[in-house]
């Protein structure tokens, strides 16, 4: 059970919690409607699925392109590893896959044909990220990926799930919402690039650090963050200024920024992106509480 767990990586998962909370959130704050629990429920198991399934696609298929090699500084992974068999590890994740998809039915009676729409994509880039002839992290697309499913669109799907067609002119507000998780894990796909910058180059794995180096993705890391940062003042100043409290947030982990950008590349790299993935979580939390309360 243990090396299943790793395989799922849970330290991931915050990038698929972070922009539920927020659309449920936002629902909350401006609808004034009560919340339908069981969708909610369904809609944060529907969005872990699909991050545990992308892991599990990315575990074997970087297996099989031989980019999980020895000198990786990642953790351990199950299919390189040989802690898995391949083939249970291709099992498990069309399970996953299936899973989600059944339970995403359920979301398609509420909401209808646009949260359809965004399964799917959800569902395809899922396995296009690092299967098929042309996988998208191989060629300098995973933080574009990341931010998108992991911010605006999960964001709005959430929001829509719940309120419908009721979106009143929020729709931009929903959006700049959704930029803030995305942005953070657009830094936690460029964080883990950049620690995997020398066996993801002899790979050929063409990811934005490979293409234009650690500097330039230390740089692109922080700016993200920094970023994300400047859409929270504005909300702050048009939508709601409790957010203030928020911006704090990112100064509690001022050393974790220090140490992506200044730190030689080691095992010991891992732990900037462990404390990305918390802060992500953390921020998200009090940037929804604020947005309630």
């Amino acid at each position: 059970m243990h090396v299943w767990i790793e395989a799922v990586r849970p330290k991931t998962l915050s990038a698929a919690i972070a922009p539920v909370l927020l659309g449920v959130a936002a629902y909350l704050a401006l609808t004034e409607r009560p919340l339908d629990a069981s969708a909610a429920t369904v809609t944060l198991t529907c969005t872990l699925l699909m991050q545990i399934g992308t892991n599990l696609v990315n575990d074997y298929f970087d297996h099989l392109s031989g980019i999980d090699g020895a000198e990786r500084l990642g953790p351990r992974r199950a299919t390189a590893g040989g802690l898995i068999n391949p083939r249970k590890i291709q099992r498990a994740y069309r399970l996953v896959f299936l899973a989600a998809f059944l339970l995403g039915l359920y979301l398609i009676s509420l909401a209808g044909a646009t949260i359809a729409w965004i399964g799917l994509a959800a569902l395809v880039c899922a396995y296009i990220y690092t299967a098929g002839p042309y996988p998208l992290s191989h060629h300098g697309m995973g933080e574009l990926f990341a931010y998108l499913f992991f911010g605006p669109i999960a964001v709005f799907g959430s929001y829509y799930i719940q309120a419908g067609a009721l979106l009143e002119g929020h729709f931009s507000t929903l959006i700049l919402l959704g930029s803030i998780p995305g942005l953070v894990a657009a830094t936690l796909m460029a964080v883990n690039n950049i620690r995997d910058y020398q066996s993801d180059k002899l790979a050929a794995k063409k990811t934005l650090i490979v293409i234009f180096g650690q500097k330039a993705g230390r740089t692109l890391a922080l700016g993200l963050i920094a970023l994300s940062m400047l859409i929270l003042i504005y909300l702050t100043i048009f939508f709601k200024q409790q957010l203030i409290i928020a911006f704090f947030v990112p100064c509690f982990f001022a050393k974790t920024w220090r140490g992506i950008y200044c730190d030689q590349i080691t095992y010991a790299y891992n732990q900037h992106l462990a404390n990305t993935g918390k802060f992500l979580f953390i921020y998200s939390l009090i940037i929804s509480l604020c947005i309630i309360f």
